[in-house]
């Protein structure tokens, strides 16, 4: 009996507190979204965001490249960058700085073909949307930065024991 008679109290409040027929809220109903829901709209407009900015970064380098001269051992050397790399997954491309010193450029082609050898470019790009897909943990964060610092102590540790051989 009591509890009837609460379920008829609130049924009045509400009734009583609905609004008429002429306000612009009539006939809405709000509903409070889903936790579920909450958290993949923010994992997917997190997913888009770093992708988004993973692809402008790229166009970036792209536009920064664009003058890069072909070298003769292969390789491209341009101003628009301050440290070598490789680019490319299918037909990697190696660049080097324009202002690289003669001598640095043997250590530095046998670094980045050392890369390509062990096709890292693909490995980091795997990564790379793993970390994509899992932005919101800090521990993949990490265990990318130690991965691609593992990465370059690996080719130096590799260049050092050829350079070593010779």
């Amino acid at each position: 009996a009591i509890i009837e008679e609460k379920i008829e109290a609130a049924d009045t409040e509400l009734t009583d507190n609905a609004p008429s027929e002429d306000t612009p809220s009539a006939g809405r109903v709000y509903k409070i979204p889903d936790p579920y829901t909450v958290l993949l709209i923010v994992w997917s407009t997190g997913v888009v965001i770093f992708f988004t900015a993973l692809i402008i970064n790229a166009a970036k380098l792209k536009i920064r490249l664009r003058h890069a001269s072909p070298e003769e051992d292969g390789t491209y050397g341009t101003d628009g960058i301050r440290s070598a790399f490789v680019s490319g997954i299918l037909r990697p491309h190696i660049y080097i700085p324009a202002a690289t010193e003669v001598g640095d450029r043997e250590y530095i082609l046998l670094h980045e073909k050392t890369h390509i050898r062990y096709h890292d470019q693909i490995t980091k790009m795997i990564c790379l949307a793993a970390l994509g897909i899992h932005w919101f943990n800090p521990l993949v964060w990490a265990a990318y930065i130690l991965f691609s610092r593992d990465l370059e102590m690996r080719v130096d540790e590799t260049v050092i024991e050829i350079l070593g051989e010779e």
